[in-house]
């Protein structure tokens, strides 16, 4: 599951820089893996408060993050015959 803050990085970039990187990334691992791999939606929002001045800035508390990262291994690792190497 790719994570990507949305945030400035500059004019020269877009928005979502971090975004794009970590779903081209998964995307390619998860090509890579062919039937070895599970790749699920980005979630397009970090812990990136440090940007928090610049417009189009979205962010959640580290908490938050981890906690709802920590509730979804915690679902896929209740599926029959899954084994998460997360």
């Amino acid at each position: 599951m790719p994570i990507g803050s949305i945030e400035q990085h500059g004019p020269h970039l877009p928005l979502g820089t971090d975004s794009i990187i970590a779903n081209y990334v998964a995307t390619e691992a998860e090509r890579k893996m062919q039937d070895r791999a599970l790749l699920y939606p980005l979630i397009a929002v970090g812990s990136s408060m440090e940007h928090v001045g610049f417009t189009g800035t979205t962010w959640v508390r580290f908490e938050s993050l981890v906690h709802y990262l920590l509730d979804f291994v915690e679902s896929v690792s209740a599926w029959p015959h899954w084994r998460c190497v997360c």
